[in-house]
């Protein structure tokens, strides 16, 4: 278990115990004539409450969800062209809670390039709007080609070309935007936006 939710699982305990503690000293009187049974008496809504924020926890975990967990290098081979190797960037879309999450689709958009959020693929999947069952999956951001001695950056559009702009400081430097999807699932409700470039050096350090 991550800390984070250490600490929420923490925070619901203490707002359980609170409210406890509040109905308890709302019959703080009568405590006071029931003597020392009273103090016993006086643990069971502070129980109670806990017992209750653990409940409303563990409901927590269930729900199904999707959420981003950075990016990852893949590895593209292209057999036709000599056995080129191309580095492609994905987005780790991680699925919590019990369930699968139906019709995942995937946007992205790339700042001053003219484009709206446009629906990009997910990684070893032909399918655009998958089910996804699994811990995670990948979904494409962009792909870094270099062939006869040109370099570029291509984006991927679910059954339409694939947008190409040249490799050069300004257009790695440019936002990409994604967006998730999910006709059952919860999202995010913020887009997951970096510069291509702060994407490739986090993998890539020398570059």
């Amino acid at each position: 278990m991550g800390i984070s939710l250490v600490l929420i699982m923490i925070a619901i305990f203490l707002a359980g115990f609170i409210l406890g503690l509040y109905i308890t000293l709302l019959d703080q009187n009568q405590l006071r004539i029931l003597g020392k049974a009273g103090t016993y008496i006086a643990i069971i809504p502070l129980f109670t409450g806990g017992v209750g924020a653990m409940k409303i926890f563990f409901e927590w975990r269930k729900e199904l969800g999707l959420k981003f967990k950075g990016t990852i290098p893949r590895d593209v081979h292209y057999a036709k062209h000599g056995d080129l190797v191309t580095k492609l960037y994905c987005l780790r879309v991680k699925k919590t809670g019990v369930g699968g999450a139906e019709n995942c689709e995937g946007q992205i958009k790339i700042d001053d390039l003219g484009q709206d959020y446009f629906k990009t693929e997910w990684y070893n999947d032909d399918n655009p709007t998958p089910l996804i069952t699994m811990d995670e999956k990948y979904l494409k951001l962009f792909e870094v080609i270099e062939m006869d001695n040109k370099k570029k950056i291509r984006f991927y559009r679910v059954g339409r070309v694939p947008i190409e702009s040249e490799y050069n400081d300004e257009n790695i430097n440019r936002k990409i935007s994604a967006k998730i999807g999910s006709k059952n699932a919860r999202v995010p409700r913020s887009s997951y936006s970096k510069k291509i470039s702060e994407i490739i050096n986090s993998h890539n350090p020398k570059h």
